[in-house]
């Protein structure tokens, strides 16, 4: 495990409001959303950010597609969305939803996303959908999920990672296409790692406590190797319960 410290961390760029679900785009450069609806696409060797849309909502995870439009979670509108080159912005889901939070793509083209209901640290209400090639949207996994957020599927096993915030905790699924291969299973991330180890890049906050004044403070996490308690592992390292939000695979 790599813990970030001053050391080991630069700013790529500074003075974004409140920059959510990164994603980097086939080109290079950096894809983010903002807290009012921005649509970043950030130059990583040069600093500089620009908006190339704005959605009027409350943007949290983004990814790009083959074409290389941004697809992104609007928890504002309640709504999954895309924008295109040009900086139109269309609507992708269907139906109503509950605060959709993180999206990714299958190599397949179907977007699976979470939809994370409301933030409690005892009640599970997250769910997981997929919009598929043809506009359907339609729900994978109905949890419940402590408060489902960040997700990334690996494209060489198909395997579906999911973060569960208040969990804390990172749970695997096999996917079939834009169905879950055993919807009535949800494995801890240990069990996918029978073969060749994955890196998995997680990101948690600290949370504040009576002990301590309120503060967020982001850590990022290396894991080769997955076969203890994540929650445990986490908790006696930082001497915290955490709470975990975005996740990647590479």
């Amino acid at each position: 495990m790599t813990r970030c410290t001053p050391e080991n961390v630069h700013f790529v760029c500074q003075d974004l409001d409140h920059p959510e679900g990164l994603n980097f785009a086939a080109d290079g450069s950096l894809i983010a959303g903002g807290e009012a609806g921005q649509i970043y696409r950030i130059d990583c060797s040069s600093g500089k950010s620009e908006t190339i849309a704005e959605t009027g909502g409350t943007v949290l995870g983004v990814c790009t597609d083959g074409a290389g439009a941004v697809c992104a979670c609007d928890a504002g509108r309640n709504e999954v969305l895309k924008t295109d080159a040009g900086g139109e912005v269309s609507v992708l889901s269907t139906g109503a939803l509950d605060n959709p939070n993180y999206c990714a793509f299958d190599a397949a083209g179907n977007l699976f996303f979470t939809e994370s209901v409301k933030y409690h640290p005892q009640e599970r209400t997250g769910r997981l959908f997929v919009i598929t090639p043809d506009g359907k949207t339609e729900c994978v996994h109905d949890g419940p999920f402590g408060f489902a957020n960040g997700i990334c599927i690996d494209p060489e096993t198909s395997l579906l990672y999911l973060v569960e915030s208040t969990g804390p905790r990172v749970l695997v699924f096999q996917t079939d296409g834009p169905k879950l291969a055993r919807p009535d299973r949800r494995h801890p991330a240990r069990w996918a790692f029978r073969g060749a180890l994955p890196r998995l890049h997680v990101r948690m906050a600290e949370p504040a406590d009576e002990h301590r004044p309120p503060r967020e403070q982001d850590l990022l996490w290396q894991y080769r190797r997955m076969a203890y308690r994540h929650d445990r592992a986490r908790a006696d390292a930082v001497g915290c319960n955490p709470t975990l939000a975005s996740i990647l695979v590479t």
